[in-house]
């Protein structure tokens, strides 16, 4: 594959997401009592647990999947033309050389993606996605993007998103309003639509989430906030961070402290715990 530039060429691209330590895999559950008293906001303690991890993965998956799509040093281009030309570049840094055709035209580059992942791990993308550049006028850089179609790892949808990001050396943050629409693995209709930040240490390989959205999954649907999330390759949650999941009257809230076992309870005044899928 190569990337088309007016005439000429560069080379391809590969992908890359964190979703580690959010996505609690297979979770364990445990606590005051028996196992159907965990938190539960619709069907099963245990299907429900899963839909709520699924959510927080792809919402950290997404936020790496946007930062490889708007890699730019804006200090760096003059013109909205030479944004998007930077940023069809910018992806080879995180998507690699070899699954993405990318084509631009003035300030929107059309990014064709066959099965990419990436340096951070857990991420398979395939499909269209079309990002349009400006900035703010403070310099912060603007990109609408929008996605038909687009496959992230097993979970099919169209997807539309606006992310303002700005550069601190080492430190990336990113504001994105987001809403996607689709079906998951197996076959259920899905949504999720809401505004994080989203902070990438490119130092310590780490992704932080501060935000709330809403998501449905078949006739499951939500709320989730999320605060003082981070997370770093091949290691849990750090202390600290918090996700409180809410559906009409019920809520639950998780509790990390750095290990693999993170500490829940509800609005039942039931508690446990949840085994993370997490660690090196």
């Amino acid at each position: 594959m190569s990337f088309h530039f007016a005439g000429r060429t560069r080379p391809g691209f590969s992908s890359f997401v964190v979703a580690a330590g959010i996505a609690l895999i297979s979770p364990m559950i445990s606590g005051a009592g028996c196992d159907d008293e965990a938190p539960v906001l619709g069907g099963t303690p245990e299907e429900t647990a899963n839909d709520q991890s699924t959510s927080t993965s792809e919402t950290s998956a997404e936020a790496v999947m946007i930062h490889a799509l708007t890699s730019v040093d804006v200090s760096a281009t003059t013109t909205d033309d030479e944004l998007a030309e930077a940023a069809a570049l910018g992806v080879n840094d995180d998507f690699g050389e070899s699954c993405v055709t990318v084509v631009v035209d003035k300030n929107v580059v059309t990014y064709t993606l066959i099965d990419c992942t990436g340096r951070w791990g857990l991420l398979h993308v395939s499909g269209t996605v079309v990002g349009t550049y400006s900035r703010t006028s403070d310099g912060a850089l603007v990109a609408e993007l929008q996605g038909a179609g687009l496959t992230v790892n097993d979970g099919v949808g169209d997807w539309k998103a606006t992310s303002v990001g700005t550069n601190a050396g080492l430190v990336r943050t990113i504001d994105v309003t987001t809403d996607w629409k689709g079906y998951t693995a197996d076959n259920r209709a899905t949504s999720r639509k809401g505004t994080y930040k989203a902070v990438l240490d490119f130092g310590e390989i780490c992704v932080g989430l501060d935000g709330d959205w809403n998501t449905k999954i078949g006739l499951i649907a939500w709320d989730t906030a999320v605060e003082g999330y981070r997370v770093c390759k091949d290691a849990c949650p750090v202390e600290g961070g918090t996700v409180t999941w809410t559906s009409g009257m019920k809520s639950t809230v998780l509790n990390y402290d750095g290990t693999d076992t993170a500490s829940w309870s509800n609005s039942d005044e039931k508690s446990g715990t949840l085994k993370l899928a997490c660690g090196g």
